[in-house]
């Protein structure tokens, strides 16, 4: 049996019926269970929409040969995954499922450090080439999927500033795209203070009708230098114009601290308005 490496996707699964976590550590340090059989990380977790199955993607390798894994669940919380590689040269996949089923993944040129890719596997773990979307991108680019039509979007931030938002929207599965469409940051902060988003993001989704969706942190910029305080958090929708909101986000406690290793743990903060951002409640 292959040594699982300490840099891996981990996977765990809140089973309703018994109301308790699948793979448990009592100090929850170490639960999860691996997904890769060896060194991957850079990837994210989505779940099938018809299915309800975990699919998780990770780049794995080195060099020239780093590429993504797409791996599928057996079933809802079984932790057997079935696994398909991708092209060569590319790392940094985030995944998308659609409604349809199709994954949908934008990918970093690891070769030539610039632009977002895009590909798609319209059937399981086969990957489609990747073609080029955008430029720049990197590190910032999302992807989303929506779970009731072919809508897909690809978001990146500026990566030299920070003073735009940039997307491009697919009505057709991936097929074809619109030309880039850009946002800039909302009046956050007044005065002389600009406002900028920050490059951990944004991060984008499909509500139940179908309308686009953004959230992303943003950040005072003062006498040129950005400050990572008072950061907030920017919730954008085009057509969205009541209803509820939900925003979670985690935020590091000096007081929280794992014993065995002195790291300081995140808690889990989760905020909601039921007037479409006017207030809100923790």
């Amino acid at each position: 049996m292959r040594q699982i490496s300490d840099r891996n996707m981990r996977y765990n699964f809140y089973d309703y019926n018994t109301r308790v976590w699948h793979w448990i550590d009592p100090d929850f340090m170490a639960s999860g269970a691996s997904v890769y059989a060896e060194r991957s990380g850079f990837g994210n977790l989505q779940v099938e929409p018809g299915s309800g199955v975990a699919m998780v993607v990770a780049h794995t390798g080195t060099g020239i040969s780093l590429h993504p894994v797409l791996a599928r669940d057996y079933e809802p919380g079984a932790g057997i995954f079935e696994f398909g590689s991708g092209p060569d040269g590319f790392s940094s996949p985030v995944l998308a499922t659609g409604g349809n089923g199709w994954a949908h993944i934008a990918l970093f040129d690891n070769e030539n450090r610039g632009g977002v890719w895009y590909s798609r596997c319209t059937t399981w773990c086969e990957f489609e080439p990747p073609r080029i979307i955008s430029e720049p991108g990197f590190p910032s680019f999302n992807i989303a999927a929506s779970s009731v039509s072919e809508k897909v979007v690809i978001v990146w931030v500026d990566s030299f500033g920070g003073d735009s938002i940039y997307y491009l929207l697919s009505t057709d599965g991936g097929t074809t795209w619109s030309d880039t469409i850009s946002l800039t940051p909302p009046p956050g902060y007044g005065g002389d203070t600009i406002t900028s988003f920050s490059k951990l993001g944004p991060f984008p989704y499909f509500d139940r009708s179908d309308r686009l969706h953004f959230v992303v942190d943003v950040l005072p910029v003062v006498n040129d230098t950005a400050r990572v305080v008072r950061a907030g958090i920017w919730h954008w929708c085009e057509t969205n114009y009541r209803g509820g909101l939900y925003v979670a986000w985690e935020e590091f406690d000096s007081t929280n601290v794992e014993p065995l290793t002195n790291l300081l743990r995140a808690n889990i903060w989760l905020a909601g308005s039921s007037d479409n951002g006017q207030t809100w409640r923790g």
